[in-house]
């Protein structure tokens, strides 16, 4: 059984990893769970009571180029605090250290061989956990929820996702239907909607279990009851944002060629975590500019739920600065931008995959879950603008990649939320499958290679 490291994996998902130690799969040496996640992220000097050794020179210099990556990560702990509280530079410096010395000593100390996560690395201590695994030669796993009922992935990299041809097949596809449309519910909304009676019972059996009641009351306190004053500064610094929005906005003309380009909400992993340096959203739309033929416009719509953070105070006026870049008005609706449009463009999206099944091309900056399917371009592109805009997706060969993906898939959730859209879930059960397949996929990790004499 190999010695395990155990990040996340809360709420339900706990039975997961209880199954696999069980079962005899793993051992667990250490589990950062909820409580003890928060702890690291909110409380970063606890690292130092730890009493933990420091990180190896030359492992440290090595992980010093994964800086910036971390400090982008780490800030979305700081969107409910003022400018006042927010991390400097100087102290992001001095989190990166204390994390890099703990979780390395960690490491040594629990003599760890795997690390589970339960979702791909993007909140910045288990980026630097990752990292130094990989630096150390620990093997890893991490599982992504697919938005289908009960599919998820097991990856070893976050570089792994949408890849399709990486992942062997489990089952024989299943023939599907794939509505050709662009304004639809997908699998998963349709079970969403079909079951809000049971989504509004359930929240409350996730949530407000003794074991949880705790950490809400804290979150709720810390938010709106601590500090009063980052409250306010947050709301009217959110409708300063808004403001801004709908003064940079000017109403579309779809009548003329251009590529929609819908923003992501920020931060989250969509951007950060799988979106490379394009989590720098107005970078892409800058490339994106670059490769267009004279006359086309770039419409950017922002996220309808996005707030002030994550937004600075230039970010419109650098992308209003592209030639043919426009920031569309909030109102606009999305489905007839992406029908209008030559193509679509996106750091990793829906939009995308509602564009490819109606017909509509694409083209991602990021590792998108459907990059590889039909009708999906990722940049840099060998093809042109007028090449991508000209794509002509058949949709039957579509609905068959999409099924052959989902062969591909494994059985079960891991993120307890995606649990309100599949049928009959029963707790123990998914614990039983997740914890087979994922069992599986570490017993071939750790598989002796075969010699041939």
């Amino acid at each position: 059984m190999p010695s395990t490291i155990v990040w996340g994996f809360i709420l339900n998902s706990s039975r997961i990893i209880e199954s696999l130690e069980k079962n005899g799969r793993i051992r667990v040496a250490c589990w950062l769970g909820q409580k003890e996640i928060t702890s690291l992220h909110m409380h970063p000097e606890k690292c130092l009571s730890a009493g933990s050794g420091i990180c190896d020179r030359q492992v440290f210099e090595s992980m010093l180029p994964h800086f910036p990556i971390f400090q982008r990560l780490y800030l979305r702990h700081a969107r409910q605090k003022t400018q006042i509280g927010t991390p400097s530079l100087h102290d992001l410096q001095d989190r990166f250290r204390f994390y890099c010395d703990y979780l390395f000593d960690l490491l040594k100390r629990t003599e760890c061989e795997l690390i589970l996560f339960s979702n791909i690395p993007h909140e910045g201590a288990d980026f630097v956990l990752y990292e130094l695994a990989k630096l150390l030669g620990i093997k890893t796993l991490m599982t992504f929820q697919l938005p289908f009922p009960n599919r998820h992935l097991i990856l070893e990299s976050a570089n792994e996702l949408g890849d399709y041809s990486q992942y062997p097949q489990l089952r024989e596809p299943e023939r599907i239907s794939i509505p050709r449309e662009f304004k639809k519910y997908h699998f998963y909304m349709k079970s969403w909607h079909s079951h809000e009676k049971r989504v509004l019972g359930i929240i409350p059996e996730i949530y407000l279990k003794p074991a949880h009641q705790q950490h809400i009351a804290q979150l709720i306190y810390q938010r709106y009851i601590k500090s009063p004053v980052t409250t306010f500064y947050n709301s009217s610094h959110n409708a300063r944002f808004r403001k801004r929005v709908r003064k940079c906005s000017v109403v579309p003309n779809l009548s003329e060629p251009f590529v929609y380009f819908p923003l992501h909400l920020q931060p989250e992993l969509t951007t950060d975590a799988i979106g490379g340096k394009y989590a720098d959203q107005a970078l892409a739309i800058e490339e994106l500019h670059a490769m267009l033929p004279q006359g086309w416009k770039i419409y950017v719509k922002e996220n309808p739920k996005q707030r002030a953070f994550a937004r600075g105070p230039f970010f419109f006026d650098r992308i209003r600065r592209i030639p043919g870049a426009q920031i569309v008005p909030l109102e606009t609706d999305t489905y007839e931008l992406i029908k209008h449009s030559q193509f679509v463009s996106s750091i990793t999206g829906t939009a995308g995959w509602e564009a490819i099944t109606g017909g509509k091309p694409v083209l991602v900056f990021g590792k998108a879950w459907y990059r590889k399917l039909p009708g999906v371009f990722e940049f840099p592109t060998s093809m042109s603008a007028e090449q991508i805009a000209a794509t002509e997706i058949d949709h039957s060969h579509l609905e068959e990649s999409v099924a052959d993906m989902l062969s591909r898939s494994c059985i079960g959730v891991t993120d307890p939320h995606y649990s309100l859209i599949v049928d009959n879930y029963d707790e123990d059960t998914n614990a039983s499958l997740v914890a087979s397949t994922l069992g599986d996929r570490i017993a071939m990790q750790f598989a002796s290679p075969v010699v041939s004499c």
